[in-house]
């Protein structure tokens, strides 16, 4: 869940357990963010995902699965 003290407190992401969240990011008018460049050890290479959270209304997107 989204820890509190944050938007969308309480929120439920389907990242697969025991996730961590890393960092929050906003995305522009266009619905971009950018990420990186940013180091990612070999061990979890292939194992990253990602998840929108729509800060106004709470909702979330598909997971997408980040391969490098």
């Amino acid at each position: 869940p989204v820890g509190a003290g944050l938007a969308c407190a309480g929120t439920l992401l389907d990242l697969n357990s025991p996730v961590t969240l890393v960092r929050i990011l906003a995305a522009g008018p266009d619905g971009l963010a950018e990420i990186g460049p940013a180091y990612v050890p070999p061990q979890i290479r292939g194992r990253v995902r990602l998840q929108a959270l729509d800060l106004t209304t709470c909702a979330t997107s598909n997971v997408a699965r980040v391969v490098f």
